[in-house]
Order: structure tokens, then sequence, then C-alpha cells
């Protein structure tokens, strides 16, 4: 509150360091009482008297500041003529928050750095501060939303070096720096450290942007190997190993029922040959006639039926619905654990923030991966990252949009793995203020409210999308669709093809060639010296 003559009222209520104060009264008196001798002036409750001479006391006239009264900027307000013996009744000397509503077309500058979804812009001109024409984004249409509740007018410019500020002594550059002088009176999206905080109020305005794993999608099997999926390793060696000694069993069995009673035995590869045959749900005629030689071909026969279906179906499912052979890197953890990994990080965003979460991180994993890391932009890495053994680690939002736009087939399907535990390195993101703002509570109020209804997080996921369409329409045909050749592979079941079943031809062709060997063996040892000399006077 400020007593004086009335010719200052303007001059002291609109000087320029009540720029941030909300509230600022000015009482002018009668110039004869400013001229006269008094002891001072007390206030009680409602009543403004005056020690001294009563008949001197003549009138008063109160006055009141406004921030946005005059066409949006700041006017005085005259409140209450104060004459000689009247008391000060039924008068508001300070205003609640019903101006903060409407800011009667104020203009508000804000300061930008270009990072979709949340904020982006095309400057208007080449000079390194000049105002920006906005693109839909997050900041944006928050801008548009609560400019046109609280009536005011808006212009954003661009940070020239696009940096949200580092602090050098005390003083700020890029974004921080802006506001921490004044010069601007909103930022968009920055994140709040504790140094920032000395420069700049903060509104959280939207969740942190997680950091990311992006790896390669678990690949098939080989194909050529399908046919021994259905059972793992140990399970073919023990059938193996049965069907040896079933076969065995069997031919010691008949061979020592043939010395008691003189019946005759089978040979050995006839009952080698049966139990392979039993197995493959094709076998021979019944080589045993005795009741233990059946009762023995009987149980594996049961066998050979409980096997054969298992095989049968699993074999089915193995070839329609592809299985993946390992689990993509999850977490960092999951990258340091991992046999022969690599990873790597884009270069803006190893910056700042960021750099100093790795840089001063005590954990042995985040000091490991901070040690290995490769620094490379986003097309190089994940081509790294298609051949396999390699991670990418990147903003959750940022790197979505760029995979689907550019990595996606015609039905949305990428040969790449975003992880859905993502890590939080940023606390949260939001909008920066400059210290004294008198709507920055008004601000924080509507901030809240978008993000308790949904409508923020509705409005990001929307960007997404839209922004996607919009670069999948710029780019129809491109190279990295070759990265996508298995991707339908990946994400559901497919038409069998010769490719699906060329195992089964390999085994065929084996099978073929074993058995030519074999009769050209048996021919070899077989003929006889006579035989050998008519061939020779053939030939």
């Amino acid at each position: 509150m400020v007593i004086g003559g009335r010719p200052y009222v303007k001059d002291v209520l609109l000087h320029r360091s009540f720029r941030n104060t909300i509230n600022a009264l000015y009482l002018a008196i009668h110039p004869d009482t400013l001229a006269t001798t008094y002891t001072g002036l007390l206030s009680h409750s409602r009543h403004i008297y005056q020690v001294g001479e009563p008949h001197v006391w003549r009138e008063a006239w109160l006055y009141r500041r406004c921030l946005y009264c005059n066409n949006g900027e700041s006017g005085v307000r005259y409140i209450y003529h104060w004459k000689h013996n009247h008391f000060l009744t039924n008068v508001q000397l300070f205003h609640g928050d019903v101006e903060f509503k409407d800011l009667g077309g104020h203009s508000l500058r804000y300061i930008a750095v270009h990072y979709f979804p949340y904020i982006a812009f095309t400057p208007d001109t080449d000079q390194p501060l000049s105002k920006v024409t906005p693109i839909d984004s997050l900041d944006y249409r928050l801008i548009l939303a609560f400019s046109e509740k609280m009536n005011y007018t808006y212009s954003i410019y661009g940070e020239p070096d696009n940096s949200w500020g580092e602090d050098i002594d005390g003083e700020f550059s890029g974004l921080c720096g802006y506001l921490q002088r004044e010069e601007f009176d909103v930022s968009t999206i920055i994140v709040p450290t504790a140094l920032r905080l000395k420069a700049a109020n903060f509104i959280r305005s939207y969740p942190t942007d997680l950091m990311t794993v992006i790896s390669l999608k678990p690949q098939p099997l080989p194909k050529h190997l399908a046919f021994i999926r259905p059972f793992t390793g140990t399970v073919w060696v023990a059938i193996l190993v049965s069907v040896m000694v079933w076969g065995i069993l069997l031919w010691l069995l008949t061979r020592t029922r043939s010395h008691i009673t003189g019946d005759e035995s089978i040979q050995l590869n006839t009952a080698l040959l049966y139990g392979w045959g039993a197995l493959l749900a094709v076998p021979p005629p019944d080589p045993s006639v005795s009741t233990s030689g059946q009762m023995m071909v009987g149980w594996w026969l049961l066998f050979c039926l409980v096997f054969f279906t298992g095989f049968q179906s699993t074999l089915i499912s193995h070839l329609t619905v592809n299985r993946a052979r390992t689990r993509p890197p999850e977490t960092m953890e999951d990258l340091v654990k991992a046999d022969g990994w690599k990873w790597g990080i884009e270069p803006w965003i190893l910056s700042g923030i960021p750099l100093e979460y790795f840089t001063r991180h005590t954990d042995p994993v985040v000091i490991k991966i901070y040690k290995e890391i490769e620094v490379l932009n986003a097309d190089e890495a994940l081509e790294k990252v298609s051949k396999g053994q390699y991670s990418l680690l990147d903003l959750t939002y940022y790197i979505t949009i760029h995979v689907l736009s550019y990595y996606a087939d015609a039905n949305g399907h990428t040969p790449f793995y975003i992880s859905k535990n993502g890590f939080t390195f940023m606390s949260t993101f939001g909008w920066g203020v400059r210290y004294g703002a008198p709507f920055y509570h008004r601000f924080h109020k509507l901030t809240l409210q978008l993000e308790a209804t949904g409508i923020t997080n509705h409005w990001l996921q929307e960007l997404i999308t839209q922004r996607v369409k919009e670069n999948r329409a710029k780019t129809h045909t491109s190279q990295k669709e070759r990265l996508n050749q298995n991707s339908e592979e990946l994400n559901g079941g497919v038409v069998l093809g010769l490719d699906h079943l060329q195992g089964a031809f390999y085994l065929l062709f084996l099978g073929s060639g074993v058995a030519l060997v074999m009769l050209v063996a048996e021919l070899f040892f077989s003929i006889t010296p006579q035989a050998f000399g008519q061939l020779r006077e053939i030939i």
C-alpha cells in the first residue's frame, strides 16, 4: 500500500517494479493534508484516521492496481472517495481469483524448443530468435485451450540453439535463461531440476517420456529344422536309444527262444527296421510268432502311438504358428546379462539431464551401459538392430513414431520390438513460467483438470497416430521395407509352402542317398569272382 498525492497514482501503480504484484493499493491524500504536519497515520479495522488537528483532515481517494483491465495490460481502478468523518464500508480492497480467469486479451510470449509430439513449429524467418508458426502438437493444443479459456493472445518464438538450458555460474542459457531474465512469460516442454527451479517456476503438464529399449523381434527357428522342432534334443536322443534297445531286445528274445525250441529267429536288422517303421506309423509285417515277442511288439506299438500322436500335433502347431527362439531384452539389466550384446543411443539424447543420469548414477548396471554405449543416429542404430545382438536406447514416443512411420508394413507390423518396461530418468515434463507471473496458479489448475479427465493423454495418443499416418503418406515405398520380409510370420499364422517343408525334403534326399550307398555296398560285397569276370568281359 502506498500513500501519496493524486498526481502520482499512475506513476506509482504502473511502475515496472509492480509488474508481478497482484494486489497494490494507493491512498491519495488531499494536498492540504499532505502539507500539514501530523504525528502519523494509524489504521485500525475499517477505520483510517489522522492523529493531530482534526480540522485539517479533508478527504482521500483510494485506487487499486489491476493487472489486465486495460485491454490486457495493467491499469488503475478507482475504488472509493473517502471524505472527512466517513467510514470505509462495503468496499472490496483486494480482488480474488476472478481477475485471472479473464486476462482481457493480454499478450503472453512463449519460448519453445522443437520436440514432437509435445511441440512442433516452422520458423517464420531466418533470424536466430524469431516467431514461429506452430504445428499441431500437444503444447500447441494446450496453448489454444488456455488462451480461449482465459482470454489472452500469444506469440511463440523458437529458441535459437534448440536448448532447454544449462547453468553457468547461476546464469542459465536456453529456455531457462529467457525465463530467468523475464524476456518471455512461458516456455513449452521442459524438465525441472533443482537448479532450473531456481530460475523459473514449473507446471507439471503431462507424464514424462520414458527411456526404452528397441531390439529385433524374436526370430523364428530355421525352417529346415522344422521337423525336429516338436521335441527337444534330449527327447530325440531318448527315442533313438529306445529304438536301438528295443530292436536288440526283440532280437535277443527271439534268438534265445529259437535255441530252446528250434524255431526260426529274426535277424537284428529286421527287428531294428520294424521298431523304426512302427515309430513312423508304417510297421512292416509282424516279425514274431511267439507270445512273448507279440507282447513286446504290442507295448512298442502303444509307445509309438503316443509318440506319433504327440509329434504330429506338435509339428502342425510349430509349422503354422511360428515360435520364437529367445525373448528380446526388456531392461538395461537384460542388456548387460546378454552375451555379446551391444547398444547405442542418439547424440541429441545423450546431453543435459540424460547425460547427468548416466554420469552421476552409482548403479553398476547404469555405469556399464554408459561405459560401452555407442552414439549414433536412429537409422544407423536400427540398421544394426535389424542384424541382431544390438539394441537402441531411445525415448518411447519419439522412437515409436519413427519406427511406425518408416519401418512398418501395410498392416503396421515392424521387425522391431519396443520394450514395455521403460525406465524414468526425468521426473516429469511440463511448462516453465517466469517467477512472479500472476497467472501461474490458474495455469496450474487448468493443467491438472485436463490431465485428470484424460484429455491430455488422449491428445498425445491422437497426435502420435496422426503423425505416423502423415509420415507414411509421404513415403509410400522405401528401401527400409526390406526389413519387414518376416513381419507377417512374426505376427501370426502362415500358409505352409515349400520353404517351410524344406527340412522334410532334405531328409528324403539324405535317406535316398544313404540307401543308394548301401545298395552299391551290397552289390560290391555279394558279387562272385565269376560274376565279376563276366562283368569285366561285358565292359
